[in-house]
C-alpha cells in the first residue's frame, strides 16, 4: 500500500510567524496534536516545521512564556522529517520508528504538502490489510 492511499489529505497548517495561542486555538478548533508550519509567503504550502501540542507544553506553559508573544518558529521543530506520498507503507514505518516520531509529513516529488500520515493512520491501514486477508482465506 502506498502511503498517499493511508494518509490524512486534509493538513491543518499554520505561518511560522503566528503565536503559540493562535496555534493552540488552532489545534482545540480542529481537534489535533500537531500542525504543519509552513512559510505563508511561498506559492506552494512545503512543511518547513512541525509543532504539536507538547512543544506548547514544554516549552511554553512550563516555562511561563508568553502565548501572545511567542512565535510557532520559535519552538517548532525546524527539521521536518517527510516521506515521499509514492512510498509504501513500511518504508512509512521505518521512519517514523527510525526517528521515534508519531506523525509523519507526506510531501510529492517536489517537497510540497500533500498529507500527513499519524500512526492512527498506519494502525488502521494495517487492519485493514489483515482483514482483506482474513476473507480471502476464510471458508464462504
Amino acid at each position: 500500500m502506498r502511503i498517499k492511499d493511508a494518509c490524512t489529505r486534509h493538513v491543518i497548517c499554520i505561518p511560522q510567524h503566528q503565536t503559540v495561542r493562535a496555534a493552540a486555538r488552532l489545534m482545540q478548533a480542529k481537534y489535533v496534536g500537531a500542525l504543519i508550519v509552513v512559510d505563508a509567503d511561498a506559492d506552494a504550502l512545503v512543511p518547513i516545521g512541525i509543532l504539536t501540542d507538547s512543544d506548547i507544553v514544554k516549552a511554553v506553559v512550563a516555562n511561563h512564556a508568553n502565548p501572545d508573544s511567542t512565535a510557532v518558529a520559535e519552538i517548532m521543530t525546524a527539521v521536518v522529517v517527510t516521506c515521499q506520498d509514492e512510498s509504501d507503507l513500511k518504508e512509512a514505518i521505518q521512519i517514523m520508528a527510525f526517528h521515534g516520531i508519531r506523525r509523519l509529513p507526506v510531501v510529492d516529488e517536489y517537497g510540497h504538502l500533500t498529507g500527513i500520515v499519524a500512526v492512527d493512520d498506519v494502525y488502521g491501514a494495517l487492519v485493514d490489510s489483515l482483514q482483506s486477508l482474513t476473507q480471502a482465506f476464510s471458508p464462504e
